[in-house]
C-alpha cells in the first residue's frame, strides 16, 4: 500500500514537472504513440497479404500488439528511469540513502521515477488492444480478468529483469550496453512465439522471458488458463533470485562517491 500511494504521488509531482514544458511532453507523447502505430500498419500491411502469422489470426496478433505495448508503456512510465539509474547511484554513491528508505531498496530504487508521458501513452496500445478483442470475438469474462492479472504478472517481471541487471553494476559499474540488448530482444515480443525455431522460442519463454511477457496474456485470453501459473512460477522465481542476489551485490558496493570522477 505504501508503494502504491508513493507511486501515484510520484506520477503527479512527475505530470506537473512535464507539463511545465508542454512542447516537450507533446513532443515525447507523439513520439511513443508513433512508435506503436507504425507497429499497427506494419501488421496492418501484412495481413493485407495472408490471413494467420504463425497460426494467430489477425485479431490475436493486435491483441499481442497491444497488450505488449500496454505492458512495455507501463514499464517506461514506472520502471524505466529507475532501472537506468542504478549504475549512476552506484557510480556516484548513492545507494546508502535508498537503504535507509521504508520501502524494500531494490524497489524503491525502481520506481522512484515516473514518466506521466508513458502513462498516457498506454491509451494507444490500449485502443488496438480492444480492436483485436473485436476482430477475435472468443473471449469470456473471465479471461479477460486473467489477462488483466497476466498483464500486471508480466509487468512486475519485465521491471524484476531490469532489476537483476542493475545488480551487474555493483561489480562492473556501466552495464548500459545490457539494457540496450534486453530491450531488442523485448521488441520481439511483439510476434507470436510460434514463428521462431523451437529453441529459441523456448530460450525467450523461460530463460529470457520476453515472449512470456507478452505472449501467455493473450494465450490466457483465448483460454490457456493454465498460463497464468507458469507466469506465477517463473515471476516468483526472479523474485527469489532478486532475493538472494541483491545482498550478495551489496558486498561488492565500497561506498559512496567510490567510483567518481
Amino acid at each position: 500500500m505504501r508503494m502504491l500511494k508513493y507511486l501515484i504521488y510520484s506520477i503527479s509531482l512527475r505530470l506537473r514537472n512535464e507539463m511545465m514544458f508542454r512542447v516537450s511532453f507533446f513532443l515525447k507523447l507523439l513520439g511513443k504513440i508513433s512508435y506503436i502505430l507504425i507497429y499497427f500498419l506494419f501488421f496492418d500491411i501484412i495481413f493485407s497479404h495472408t490471413k494467420y502469422i504463425g497460426g494467430w489470426d489477425k485479431g490475436m496478433i493486435y491483441m499481442l500488439l497491444g497488450t505488449a505495448g500496454i505492458i512495455f508503456s507501463l514499464f517506461s512510465a514506472l520502471s524505466s528511469m529507475g532501472a537506468a539509474n542504478i549504475m549512476e547511484l552506484v557510480r556516484k554513491g548513492g545507494i546508502e540513502f535508498m537503504l535507509l528508505k521504508p520501502l524494500p531498496a531494490p524497489f524503491f530504487i525502481l520506481f522512484r521515477f515516473a514518466s506521466a508521458s508513458d502513462l498516457i501513452s498506454i491509451a494507444v496500445p490500449l485502443w488496438i488492444f480492444i480492436y483485436g478483442i473485436i476482430l477475435y470475438s472468443k473471449f469470456t469474462i473471465l479471461g479477460l480478468f486473467l489477462w488483466m492479472i497476466s498483464v500486471i504478472l508480466s509487468f512486475f517481471l519485465y521491471s524484476t529483469m531490469h532489476l537483476l541487471l542493475g545488480l551487474l553494476s555493483f561489480k562492473f559499474i556501466r552495464v548500459s550496453g545490457l539494457y540496450w540488448m534486453l530491450a531488442d530482444f523485448a521488441d520481439l515480443g511483439k510476434y507470436p512465439y510460434s514463428i521462431f525455431p523451437n529453441w529459441f522460442g523456448k530460450f525467450l519463454l523461460y530463460f529470457l522471458p520476453v515472449l512470456l511477457i507478452s505472449n501467455y496474456p493473450v494465450l490466457i485470453l483465448t483460454g490457456k488458463l493454465h498460463l497464468l501459473l507458469i507466469q506465477i512460477a517463473v515471476l516468483s522465481s526472479f523474485l527469489l533470485l532478486l532475493k538472494f542476489l541483491f545482498p550478495v551485490a551489496l558486498r561488492s558496493y565500497q561506498g559512496a562517491g567510490t567510483y567518481e570522477i
